[in-house]
């Protein structure tokens, strides 16, 4: 299990990482946000497995979407997460839409989630629902809050999310 969240953490590093290393010289915000939080599953199958799981992950904004008005603030992005506990674990990779209004955001996202119990793995379709809030510390990096609700076509890895996470 140590082995697996290690191989997760280093794999969600390098993924946005690189990214950051190449928006390096530019002034702006590169638009990488990394995550550690906690999933608790719905199920009560996943549940016999441990009430609480680690969970990290990492997301990436593709591309502003415009402006919806002064205040709205769309954005494309890639995340990919990773939760884990006891020989079963869930790694949704999801396009994600989100929007910006006065520090506060909410997420939508879709796509494919590599699910693992003991020594049998599948993917299926997954899909998150989010809301968080940023702010900036006095001379820090900006911070977020986050909780998500994670769902994918087997509702037996369905379950919430509880994140604080760095914006860079």
């Amino acid at each position: 299990m140590k082995r697996n969240l290690i191989t997760g953490a280093i794999a969600t590093l390098l993924c946005f990482g690189g990214v950051g290393f190449a928006g390096a010289q530019t002034p702006t915000p590169i638009g990488i946000k990394l995550r550690l939080g906690v999933f608790i599953p719905t199920s009560d199958g996943l549940q016999d497995r441990g009430n609480a799981w680690v969970a990290f992950g990492g997301e990436y904004k593709l591309t502003n979407l415009g402006s919806l008005n002064d205040e709205l603030h769309p954005t494309l992005n890639l995340s990919i997460d990773y939760m884990s506990r006891n020989d079963v674990s869930e790694l949704p990779i999801l396009l994600n839409y989100e929007i910006h209004q006065h520090g506060f955001f909410a997420s939508a996202g879709a796509g494919i989630s590599y699910d693992r119990a003991f020594s049998e793995a599948e993917t299926r379709f997954g899909y998150q629902v989010g809301v968080g809030y940023d702010f900036t510390p006095a001379g820090s990096l900006p911070v977020f809050f986050e909780a998500k609700f994670w769902g994918n076509d087997h509702s037996q890895y369905d379950g919430v999310g509880a994140y604080v996470g760095v914006h860079f």
